[in-house]
């Protein structure tokens, strides 16, 4: 319940604000997760739980590759269902990926898939 305690204060910190980042390069390895509504159970691994961004790619297994793009985001577009993709956050050595009511903590590792 902190993650999502501390996802909602962010949030709401960045209200009204815009926010565009460089790609992350590197590997990311699944650290935990939480979902709004609970019902899923706290800390549930997703599917793929090592994604890999490179250049303008992410790779999320050897045969699930897509297309990333960078563009400014209005933070409060983040609990409204607009888009069927999926978007993520990066926080210092961690990436926040918003997946409808379910947030994914990945925490970066040291070595490039």
């Amino acid at each position: 319940m902190k993650f999502l305690g501390m996802c909602l204060f962010c949030c709401v910190f960045f209200a009204g604000s815009n926010a565009c980042a460089a790609i992350p390069e590197g590997s990311w390895k699944f650290e935990r997760s939480a979902d709004y509504f609970g019902r899923m159970p706290a800390n549930e691994a997703p599917q793929f739980t090592t994604i890999t961004f490179r250049d303008d790619e992410v790779r999320l297994s050897a045969a699930c590759v897509a297309k990333v793009s960078l563009r400014d985001y209005s933070f409060p577009r983040l609990f409204q269902p607009e888009d069927p993709m999926g978007e993520f956050f990066v926080i210092g050595d961690r990436i926040l990926f918003v997946a409808g009511a379910t947030f994914y903590s990945y925490v970066k590792t040291q070595t490039v898939d």
